[in-house]
């Protein structure tokens, strides 16, 4: 009797020890909207971030981590087949509810997993934290991911939250509250380490047309977004940006060039969307990033394109900066034709003269230029309005505009704009809070969140029809112009194809690894589909 219950103290303690040597099998879910929308815009470029952090100091191994979108084909199936430990999602708040009704899908399929979200919705509406999901990660998430990886083999002992409950910047539930741990200070960005390249799926180095406004032509380019920086020094009153990042720290100009020349030399990539949040804030170190590109022979063999850039930094010499390092198109955040509502959004450090001044110069020096402006500021007159018309006309008259884009002001929370609407009683006490008042979700209609009063809300439709005619035509000009229609049905073809080989690819990922259990998880459930129909 002795020896039968030593015998199972012992494979007991076997089985722990198993378990914490045990490493996580890990899915990193982007959940984005219709195919033509998103999956040809976004590539994770954040989850890319938090596989490689886990790689290097989790010791993740490679093959135990996969990062995919929602829209990726057969994906339940993939993942399901993949058996993963750990799911972590992250998508915005247009996306939330699907993201909600994705991940009771897979709860289906893998019940014990360890399911988490993160991303931009769940840092700016934490109380929203849904059920399904057993932790919310906000904000900066690469050391809370770090630290909830190193926990899950005990968390696989006893299947509890509260095992992460001393984790620092998580959400989670306790008997049905909602709970946030203390925040977690922002990181070096020199700690995170050089992105995995082999986490992405081919099929996430899209194709896309590009405008030479040079020529006035179109071409396409094997695109790949980047961060050289996160965060801004500025502080506009709807921006939320500050919330999630609080200030500016940038990546190495060695880094950020290290980056461009793998994307390059291993995977065709010939054009580069920095992401940062305005990426032309300092000369000297454009100067710094140019005489690095030129040193490892990069400079002009990739080009850049629709960086975001302020119109009150965008100078003659800036300008000709942008030139030299072959950045073909910028985006401006014009926000409004009215000096009145501008100086309020950007808190007094842009004027309407910077607008036409930066336009005028990429005209002269033929840099396109998307702008993107704003209606449905509570305080907005109709002369605001009309202002932002009149801007949006000259604009038209601009052959290097590439889009105007017109959205309407959206509160998000820990903004002053928020605030403001929350002390005028503009929105519902509990917005932010529950699922019916997320009218960003359908940010690009007419229907203005902060206007109120029949009459003033028909001004705004007005406005916004008018505007709304001028972002149509803008698009439409586009589909005249050289080369556009040949180079998007040619940009269309290659990203389907890339699509179709996606499920091929994944496979022979997996058997490159040696999981072929993978293999036959994946055509059992696909045959047992099959035989369901």
């Amino acid at each position: 009797m002795a020896n039968k219950f030593q015998d199972k103290i012992y494979s007991d303690l076997v089985k722990v020890i198993k378990m914490i040597k045990e490493k996580a099998k890990i899915v990193l879910m982007q959940v984005s909207g219709k195919t033509d929308e998103y999956w040809k815009l976004y590539p994770p470029l954040g989850l890319g971030y938090l596989a490689s952090y886990v790689i290097k100091y989790a010791k993740i191994p490679r093959k135990n981590i996969i990062v995919v979108d929602s829209n990726m084909p057969d994906i339940l199936n993939i993942i399901e087949a993949f058996k993963p430990d750990i799911i972590g999602y992250s998508c915005f708040s247009n996306n939330y509810k699907k993201t909600i009704s994705i991940a009771k899908k897979i709860r289906q399929r893998v019940p014990c997993a360890l399911f988490m979200i993160g991303g931009v919705h769940i840092s700016l509406f934490p109380q929203t934290l849904h059920s399904v999901f057993d932790l919310g990660v906000p904000r900066e998430g690469e050391d809370t991911f770090l630290e909830i990886v190193k926990l899950w083999s005990k968390y696989k002992c006893q299947q509890s939250v509260l095992v992460f409950s001393d984790v620092r910047g998580i959400i989670y539930r306790e008997k049905g509250e909602i709970k946030r741990t203390l925040n977690r200070p922002m990181i070096s960005l020199e700690k995170i380490p050089p992105i995995e390249w082999s986490v992405f799926s081919k099929s996430f180095f899209r194709y896309e047309v590009v405008k030479d406004s040079n020529i006035q032509s179109w071409n396409v380019y094997k695109v790949f977004p980047l961060f050289t920086s996160r965060g801004c020094p500025y502080n506009c009153v709807f921006c939320a940006r500050n919330v999630l990042w609080k200030r500016l720290r940038y990546f190495s100009v060695k880094r950020v060039v290290k980056d461009i020349k793998i994307l390059y030399e291993k995977f065709g990539v010939t054009a580069i969307q920095i992401w940062d949040d305005t990426f032309t804030l300092s000369i000297p170190r454009l100067q710094k990033l140019e005489r690095e590109l030129r040193r490892q022979k990069l400079l002009g063999k990739v080009i850049f394109y629709r960086v975001f850039a302020r119109t009150d930094l965008f100078d003659q010499k800036m300008a000709d900066q942008l030139g030299r390092m072959f950045i073909k198109s910028v985006v401006f955040g014009l926000e409004s034709g009215s000096e009145r509502i501008l100086k309020y959004l950007k808190k007094n450090t842009v004027e309407i003269k910077d607008t036409y001044r930066a336009i005028e110069l990429c005209e002269k020096k033929r840099i396109g230029f998307i702008a993107c402006v704003m209606l449905g500021i509570s305080r907005e007159t109709e002369l605001d309005m009309k202002k932002t018309l009149k801007l949006t006309e000259y604009i038209m008259g601009k052959k290097t505009l590439e889009i105007l884009d017109l959205c309407k002001a959206v509160p998000f929370p820990g903004t002053e704009l928020y605030e403001y609407a929350l002390r005028k009683k503009l929105l519902p006490h509990d917005y932010g809070r529950v699922m019916k008042h997320f009218s960003l979700t359908d940010g690009m209609n007419s229907t203005p969140m902060l206007i109120k009063g029949k009459k003033e809300i028909s001004i705004y439709r007005k406005y916004w029809r008018k505007i709304k005619l001028n972002e149509i035509l803008s698009r439409e000009r586009n589909q005249r112009q050289k080369d556009y229609r040949k180079s998007i049905k040619k940009m269309m073809y290659l990203n389907s194809q890339e699509r179709k080989l996606f499920i091929f690819r994944m496979i022979i990922r997996q058997l490159k690894f040696g999981n072929v259990n993978f293999l036959a998880n994946f055509f059992l459930y696909k045959l047992k589909k099959i035989v369901r129909n």
